[in-house]
């Protein structure tokens, strides 16, 4: 078989499926365009072959021999350079991956320990408005209703119909009748939609 001259030889790409193709075309340059050897091996344009079994059938023995033990060597070599190399990224990566990840459950970890205490202080402070608003009421219930209904319109919305909410009914009934009627209506919409009707 006829060698391939040297510049061909160490012009071998990056990846397998280049190396394969240079194989591949390698291998058919080798057994059709050497026509002295393939005379001599009977596998020429002239020669007549009744069983030629395609370069995939071949056994390892025979393609070593068409393609080349250099050859083959050398994609070997370039074959595992690659697979190492590939190998290295992959690696470099998931342990970039697993930092990150890393990092990620810290910040998770720390933006759950700060939802925690956001919540404990918003129970606290919902827990001492409660209070403040039960407190009011108190005052309020010892109040002439007049007096209730002059002060209760002076009042954020959200804490007048907190106060509201827990007046007396008998109470309620009379602040409804000093203020307009469409006050009154909207304060009766209001409680019954908090359920206090």
């Amino acid at each position: 078989m006829a060698r391939l001259s040297v510049r061909y030889r160490t012009c071998i790409p990056q990846s397998p499926t280049h190396l394969f193709y240079l194989v591949l075309i390698t291998a058919l340059l080798a057994l059709f365009l050497d026509p002295v050897n393939a005379a001599e091996s009977g596998t020429g344009k002239d020669a007549v072959v009744e069983d030629e079994a395609p370069l995939a059938e071949m056994d390892e023995s025979a393609v070593r021999e068409i393609i080349g033990e250099d050859v083959l060597d050398q994609l070997d070599k370039e074959t595992q350079k690659y697979m190492k190399d590939h190998l290295d990224e992959i690696q470099r990566e998931r342990r970039s991956l697993e930092v990150l990840r890393g990092e990620l459950d810290q910040r998770i970890d720390k933006l759950s320990r700060l939802q925690k205490d956001l919540d404990q202080r918003l129970a606290i402070e919902d827990k001492q408005n409660q209070e403040r608003i039960q407190n009011l009421v108190k005052i309020y219930q010892g109040m002439k209703p007049e007096q209730i209904s002059a002060l209760l319109w002076k009042l954020d919305e959200d804490i007048r119909y907190q106060v509201l909410e827990r007046l007396k009914n008998k109470t309620i009934s009379k602040i409804l009748t000093l203020i307009p009627p469409e006050q009154a209506a909207e304060v009766t919409r209001r409680l019954l939609r908090e359920g206090k009707m």
